[in-house]
């Protein structure tokens, strides 16, 4: 007696010609960023860094001039978190401008008005008014917000992405 085996490698040479065929790097890539948005976009409304530690409070004078109470949030255009492929590179960020500044912080620097005499800033508090009058302005300058990263989370979400998309070609061979 005796059990005869045959092996068909019809199958793993199908499977290996997808997986070199399929533009994956690209695809992969897309894929992790997808996977990658909303747990920046959380974060981001939580007011933690890629390592779950609470941002740095507001200043006082901060909270004074700010509509809502919210950190790095008031026109909403810093939560447009989006990724772009270039070739072998994913780059995941804001479109907005400023953000940069609010993830590695700034040094002090001074502000003077561009068209006025004056900067006015403040806000008006029921009939009394709460606003200030400068020629310039003395910031101390921004503290670090991280607002994206590669933590724990990202990679776990980069290495089911990865997986997902090889199971998709594995299964359409």
């Amino acid at each position: 007696m005796y059990i005869k085996i045959t092996f068909d490698d019809d199958d793993l040479k199908r499977l290996v010609k997808n997986l070199k065929d399929s533009g994956n790097e690209k695809k992969v890539l897309s894929s992790i960023g997808e996977a990658l948005i909303p747990i920046n976009i959380d974060r981001h409304r939580r007011e933690v860094n890629p390592n779950e530690k609470p941002w740095a409070k507001l200043s006082k004078l901060t909270l004074a001039t700010k509509r809502k109470r919210f950190m790095l949030r008031e026109s909403g255009e810093m939560l447009s978190i989006h990724y772009q492929v270039f070739g072998d590179v994913l780059k995941i960020g804001s479109s907005d401008w400023k953000a940069a500044w609010h993830h590695f912080g700034t040094k002090k620097y001074q502000i003077k008005p561009k068209n006025k005499k004056a900067l006015a800033f403040g806000r008006k508090i029921g009939s009394g008014k709460k606003e200030f009058v400068r020629k310039y302005v003395n910031h101390p300058g921004l503290t670090a917000r991280e607002i994206v990263g590669f933590e724990k989370l990202d990679r776990e979400a980069a290495e089911n992405a990865i997986i997902d998309f090889y199971k998709s070609v594995v299964n359409n061979i």
